[in-house]
């Protein structure tokens, strides 16, 4: 006598043996961050897609890597449908995101127009200031509630090179930015006689890889990070990211 599955059980089967087969794992970043991540040939390019490329192949799993602008990196990740990578970790964010450990450090620093530079020890000495940032980003707890409390005004962009023109225009009182992209912006924008960079940092801070909560993906964030930790060990990170910054 021939044995036959029912249908509603072939037709699951169908469904799910494909799905898994083509699984891949969507990651975006930002187009506009050089040198870390940004878009060059409607490719993502710079230091974090390279380094998530080589951790991926280390996986072996298949993965979907796009730059695009921030807002729309994490309206997705709110959304459920892709991952993202160079995403700082805050209060809010660690309620609906799940993090890999972090693999990076970035230098925040803060620029001015020459002639009106300030001290700047703390956040509050930012307050009152019409400060240039980059839309969708977090600048820490502290700054986003001062912020929020209107302590601060924020003058949002899709990126750093706008900013640079902006403060060179002297249409903000200064603006935030990861240091290798603002010396990066200075020098490719000749304005080294026009803005200047403040001795202190405004922060350090870790970048991670994250997904939403309900994306489930806490074992594809533990292999990440084993591969990242191999990378290390074995020179493959530092080699990556010399060639990035082309040193």
């Amino acid at each position: 006598m021939k044995r036959f599955f029912p249908v509603a059980v072939v037709l699951v089967l169908a469904a799910l043996i494909p799905s898994t087969l083509s699984a891949q794992v969507s990651v975006y970043f930002d187009a506009a961050n050089p040198p870390f991540m940004y878009e060059a040939d409607k490719a993502p390019a710079g230091v974090y897609p390279a380094l998530f490329s080589e951790a991926f192949k280390r996986m072996g799993v298949k993965s979907d890597l796009e730059a695009v602008p921030w807002k729309r990196a994490i309206s997705g990740i709110d959304a459920g449908t892709n991952g993202v990578g160079g995403i700082y970790m805050n209060a809010e964010r660690v309620k609906k995101y799940d993090y890999s450990a972090p693999f990076f450090e970035e230098r925040l620093a803060i620029y001015v127009p020459v002639g009106k530079e300030f001290k700047y020890e703390k956040v509050e000495d930012l307050y009152g200031k019409n400060i240039g940032v980059i839309r969708g980003w977090s600048y820490g707890d502290e700054f986003d509630a001062a912020v929020a409390a209107g302590k601060i005004k924020k003058d949002e962009v899709e990126g750093d090179s706008p900013n640079f023109k902006k403060i060179a225009a002297g249409r903000v009182d200064a603006i935030i930015a990861v240091w290798e992209s603002g010396e990066s912006n200075i020098a490719e924008q000749k304005l080294e006689s026009t803005v200047k960079r403040l001795p202190n940092l405004f922060s350090t801070s870790s970048v991670y890889l994250a997904f939403n909560k309900g994306a489930k993906m806490k074992d594809t964030l533990a292999k990440f990070d084993a591969a990242m930790v191999g990378m290390k060990k074995d020179g493959r990170f530092d080699a990556i990211v010399r060639t990035a910054f082309g040193k």
